[in-house]
């Protein structure tokens, strides 16, 4: 093993993204082929068939041709670009505001229990909070981007309308887009995500890694009650329902945020209807149950024409039985 080459933490950035993606679909697709915690499902597999415009294997063989094309031009890019090693931001350093947060508290003891459990939660929170800013500007990104492709009937006939043709999405479906799409969108966002707060690769390796599991999942079919997306999802009001409604037929101009409910709610594009994922229209539960109505009253009003029918009859044999005598 001493021979392979290491990979540096650029390079890793690099294949992140292509990693976390055959990583999350191979364990969603061993779920539903072995029928896996099916009770989690938001909807069945024969609705996935019934209803998706194009086959699982063009879906696949789609996703390999982009996750080639773009791991490559990424490789190639971190070859160009020098290494961003150093922690340094627009927020500064850590180690500025672990000083900052020790002299507000008061702590100088370079040896005390105090200082090192203070020294890992400000560690913690300075990179949790890098974390979430390049998710804010992420999904910012994308919802925008999401919104004008929806918006513009040029843009989702020729582009957009690609990744509509899955109804009821699956795992594999998050990478199923047009190639201009997936430029303009998700390449120019994780390039924003990462270059404003200034991630390092290894943030920028967690960061993308997180994307993309999130992007499976919100394609999956699967809620998963113990899943951490889910857990910390539920909290902020972003379930896999709320991608789902997107894609289906009564949720086509609402929920376009891909991480984060927030920019639906301020812009009021979230959906507040009735409607859950994959239940019958309210017109077709109506009209089934007028056509139910209709149908028992016309058995009842069969059954009483045939009762006259019968005693009418039973009249007329007694009258012929009558005359006969």
């Amino acid at each position: 093993m001493d021979h392979l080459p290491s990979l540096t933490t650029s390079q890793w950035a690099a294949l992140s993204p292509v990693i976390s993606y055959i990583l999350g679909t191979v364990f969603f697709t061993v779920l539903e082929t072995f029928n896996i915690w099916s009770q989690y499902r938001l909807f069945p597999r024969h609705e996935e068939i019934k209803r998706n415009k194009v086959s699982r294997s063009a879906v696949i063989t789609h996703a390999i041709l982009y996750h080639s094309v773009t791991t490559t031009l990424a490789l190639v890019f971190v070859k160009l670009v020098p290494p961003l090693e150093e922690c340094r931001d627009c927020f500064g350093s850590y180690m500025h505001w672990h000083a900052f947060v020790s002299d507000l508290l008061g702590i100088t003891n370079q040896e005390s229990v105090q200082l090192t459990i203070l020294s890992w939660l400000t560690r913690l929170t300075y990179l949790g909070v890098r974390q979430f800013t390049a998710f804010f500007i992420f999904d910012t990104w994308l919802y925008w981007t999401h919104l004008f492709a929806h918006r513009n009937r040029w843009w989702f006939k020729h582009f957009h309308a690609k990744h509509h043709e899955l109804y009821n999405a699956f795992s594999f479906g998050s990478a199923y887009n047009h190639p201009v799409e997936s430029f303009c969108f998700d390449i120019v966002a994780s390039q924003l995500a990462s270059g404003i707060p200034r991630l390092t690769n290894v943030e920028q390796a967690v960061f993308l890694s997180l994307a993309t599991v999130r992007s499976c999942e919100n394609h999956c079919a699967y809620k998963l009650p113990w899943s951490p997306f889910i857990l910390i999802g539920g909290l902020l009001g972003y379930t896999p329902e709320w991608h789902n409604i997107h894609h289906a037929s009564f949720g086509f101009q609402c929920n376009f945020a891909t991480y984060f409910p927030w920019w639906d709610m301020w812009m009021g594009t979230a959906y507040t209807g009735p409607r859950k994922v994959y239940e019958p229209k309210p017109a077709v539960v109506e009209n089934t149950i007028k056509t139910d109505m209709l149908r028992a009253a016309s058995m009842k009003d069969s059954s009483a024409s045939g009762l006259v029918l019968d005693n009418e009859s039973s009249e007329l044999r007694s009258r012929q039985k009558g005359m006969m005598l």
